[in-house]
């Protein structure tokens, strides 16, 4: 059986359920969650069904300041975000993956409307005041809830030169008013 690299492995019959000749449901890859999360170019962080942190990547660290030695296996996500809330996203797709966005007031998102979505502000460690898109989405292995990805996105730099292009936009519309006045 002479085969060249590259040319798939026919299956008996089932090649719909193979991913490169194996069986892709069966067999896990073996990647610490960890590695897996630090591929991420935006912050992320990893809870289990018991709100658990047993993910946080380097990104994460960078946002917060916190090092992910300092959160693996704390329960209270929410304290590392330094503000008022009590849950992350996270927390609130744990306790209802199929209604987050009802008790949490995120959008639903994705493919299949699994993900939620929401727009919030969070205090960095240097105090600073940042806006952030969230995205969570509950992992399911064979039917059942594993745990809570979340993604989160810093787009500061975004709402700000949004705010500076409305100022100018404003100004510009005030000196335009202000020349038609006869005001210069």
């Amino acid at each position: 059986d002479m085969r060249e690299s590259g040319e798939s492995v026919e299956s008996d019959g089932d090649d719909d359920e193979t991913l490169g000749g194996r069986e892709s449901a069966s067999e896990d890859i073996d990647i610490a969650t960890d590695a897996l999360l630090d591929t991420f170019p935006q912050p992320a962080f990893l809870i289990d069904t018991q709100h658990r942190v047993v993910g946080w990547n380097r990104e994460m660290e960078v946002l917060t300041g916190i090092d992910r030695s300092e959160v693996l296996g704390d329960d209270d996500t929410a304290k590392f975000f330094r503000d008022d809330r009590t849950q992350t996203l996270a927390n609130a797709v744990v306790e209802h993956p199929d209604s987050a966005d009802e008790e949490f007031g995120a959008e639903r998102s994705g493919r299949d409307q699994r993900a939620y979505e929401v727009e919030q502000e969070m205090e960095n460690q240097d105090g600073d005041l940042l806006y952030v898109h969230s995205v969570a989405t509950p992992i399911y292995q064979d039917g059942s809830l594993e745990g809570v990805i979340q993604l989160v996105q810093d787009n500061t730099d975004i709402i700000r030169r949004r705010e500076a292009m409305g100022e100018l936009v404003e100004e510009a519309a005030d000196t335009a008013q202000a020349l038609e006045d006869g005001n210069i």
